[in-house]
């Protein structure tokens, strides 16, 4: 037959056909792969598993969370029932001045959504306590009361006197790592020279610390009567029912939450809480103590509205002024001059008082959301490599490098953010859930496997065979970015709650002081047993509001030791080995031996701490430093209230 030209072409194009089909096939899944890989990130879901927020929406169709938390924050709140006014009002000048424009532009912007008087001006503003006129007044009280070594002659001491100007410009700032002056050098140098070496804060670190009066630091004194007016005004604030200090970033409408973090408001409620707590104890050193009782329980009371604020952040700042407070209080219980009427006056009041931390509220509202819109961001982001290595290095102690394929592969690569979104969802849902269970221990134990699956993800980003696996969609490099942020915390969560629960400790630890300081002033010793303190003085015994565990207690020699049994439910006399989440300190019996001035006792009693010992405790009498002058005078030596070694 024939073969023709035409019929060989047809045969061999049907030949050719599969191979072209073959070709075909593979560069559209070759197109698909690439689009898939490189291609756009697959668009955000708005529901209740990812977002968790439905409403609002912001212009880009993504909940506004910002705007929630915004209207949360000011929710019947206005200018004359929000305690945070005229705490914002009373800001240091000098601090307001150092303030870069933005920040006084953010600060403008809370100012005027709380209403407070913009800007911030003498007249309401409370100076630093710990300024150089106040550090160069410690240096001529030290001068004066300190025996001046006899070889040492003096050539240039002041500039002019104890009634010269300060010359500030000479005056170095002051911090944790304050020079050290030779003897000679800080008797012959002026006061201006001086005024930053470490014997010039005598003054800061003893009246944190014990009660004092007029005649032990009258330049502190004179301070406190300048200012009475303007802190008078922050206590009656205090008393205010409700607290609105919300973020610049929500106001502006920010969906970067790196801008939702007022630094400014937690530096002032810091040093307004040093404050009132140094006057606490000045009043506690004049006998004034009705005065003292209302400074006192004001620190208890800006813990308390600080607990309102929606970041962990704003929690632990609250937990450590409420620590300050607790403080303060307990100087006025165990003050033997306390009359009793006075105590009872201070437990009614105290118990009055809400709590000074919320960590399950913030767990399901201002971390949950800061984190969603975190992913958000990143999402969005057009430039995700410079934001996850950053944010990597602010927020992890001690973060290992993100290895640089996992980075290039989520700066390159499309992602899946829904998984992101949903792997957290479901890790602060676990979170809210495990917080709600009475128990203190069987709360921390449901929060131990969240936590361990923390480290877990800290370990598959560092794994690079785990890394391997999970690139080729954008599902799985979601699952990569997920254990990327997931990796990125401070703590546990565990060590979170621990943080709180020392804190609610600390507060239960605290009204039992307060009450057997009451027993002490109407029967004129302490109770055998903390059960004596029923019906009388405390409805009930006392008991631990974390682990559920009745209170342990003993007479000393002069005083007692009050303590929870802690974690792990094992009575260690008091003891904690430093190891317990949210504490951190080595205690012996309620002696910390970090604050011993013997090394060697110290040494000695560390040594004696059982492996695992966790108690919460507080010894009684309360260890008081001596003045400068008394230690170089000997005066002081020999007080047992002075040397926690001596109260057994």
């Amino acid at each position: 037959m024939f073969d023709s030209p035409l019929d060989r072409h047809r045969r061999t194009k049907r030949s050719m056909l599969p191979f072209w089909l073959l070709i075909v096939t593979i560069l559209i899944v070759f197109g698909y792969c690439l689009y898939a890989t490189v291609g756009p990130n697959p668009p955000i879901i708005v529901s209740k598993a990812t977002t968790h927020l439905t409403t609002p929406l912001g212009k880009d169709g993504l909940p506004d969370y910002a705007a929630v938390l915004l209207a949360d924050a000011m929710k019947g709140v206005t200018p004359e029932t929000n305690a945070a006014v005229p705490l914002l009002e009373s800001m240091d000048i000098e601090e307001f001045d150092k303030l870069e424009p933005s920040e006084k532009d953010n600060l403008k912007l809370v100012f005027d959504k709380i209403g407070a008087a913009w800007p911030p001006d003498e007249t309401r503003a409370i100076p630093s306590l710990f300024s150089k006129e106040v550090r160069i007044g410690a240096v001529r009280l030290y001068r004066e009361r300190v025996p001046r070594p006899a070889d040492i002659e003096i050539v240039n001491i002041g500039s002019g006197g104890n009634d010269s100007e300060v010359d500030e410009s000479v005056v170095e700032p002051w911090d944790d790592d304050c020079c050290g002056i030779s003897d000679e050098d800080f008797w012959r140098l002026s006061e201006e020279e001086v005024a930053n070496d470490e014997r010039a804060r005598f003054y800061y670190d003893s009246m944190l610390d014990r009660p004092w009066s007029q005649n032990d630091l009258p330049f502190v004194a004179d301070w406190f009567h300048e200012n009475a007016e303007t802190i008078n005004a922050i206590v009656a604030g205090l008393d205010r029912p409700e607290w609105a200090l919300p973020k610049s970033g929500w106001i502006r409408g920010e969906r970067d939450p790196s801008n939702w973090l007022d630094i400014f408001a937690m530096t002032g409620s810091r040093q307004i809480a040093r404050t009132l707590l140094v006057r606490t104890l000045y009043d506690i050193g004049e006998q004034d103590w009705q005065a003292a009782r209302r400074d006192g329980l004001a620190i208890m009371k800006l813990a308390t509205h600080l607990a309102n604020d929606v970041f962990v952040i704003d929690q632990l700042v609250a937990n450590a002024i409420d620590g300050m407070a607790a403080s303060a209080i307990r100087r006025i219980a165990l003050d033997l001059e306390t009359p009793a009427d006075e105590l009872r006056a201070l437990l009614k009041e105290f118990d009055a008082i809400g709590p000074a931390s919320r960590m399950s509220d913030t767990m399901d509202s201002g971390e949950r959301y800061y984190c969603l819109n975190e992913v958000i961001t990143c999402a969005n982001s057009s430039d995700l490599g410079e934001r996850l290595v950053g944010t990597m290095s602010m927020t992890t102690f001690q973060a290992e490098p993100l290895p640089a394929l996992v980075h290039q592969t989520l700066c390159r690569c499309s992602v899946d953010w829904n998984v992101v979104l949903r792997r957290f969802n479901t890790m602060y849902d676990q979170v809210v859930v495990a917080a709600k269970i009475t128990n203190g221990r069987d709360r921390r134990i449901a929060l131990q496997p969240i936590d361990a699956e923390i480290g877990a993800a800290q370990e598959r980003v560092q794994s690079t065979a785990s890394g391997l696996g999970r690139m080729w969609t954008s599902a799985a490099r979601g699952e990569l970015a997920a254990d990327v942020l997931q990796s990125q915390s401070f703590f546990g969560f565990e060590q979170y709650f621990a943080i709180e629960d020392r804190n609610r400790i600390d507060r239960a630890l605290t009204r039992t002081t307060i009450a057997l300081a009451i027993y002490r002033a109407e029967h004129g010793e302490y109770p055998e047993s903390l059960d004596d303190l029923a019906p009388d003085v405390l409805p009930t015994a006392p008991v631990d509001p974390v682990y559920g565990d009745p209170l342990s207690y003993r007479r000393t020699d002069g005083g007692f030791l009050v303590y929870s049994l802690g974690f792990n439910g094992v009575d260690d006399n008091g003891s904690n080995d430093g190891e317990s989440l949210g504490y951190g300190f080595e205690v012996f019996e309620g002696i910390r031996t970090d604050e011993m001035d013997d090394e060697t006792e110290a040494a000695n009693l560390t040594a004696k701490i059982p492996k695992g010992a966790d108690d919460l405790s507080l010894r009684v009498p309360l260890p008081i430093k001596p003045w400068p002058w008394e230690r170089a005078t000997g005066e002081g030596s020999d007080d047992a209230a002075s040397d926690p070694l001596m109260a057994d």
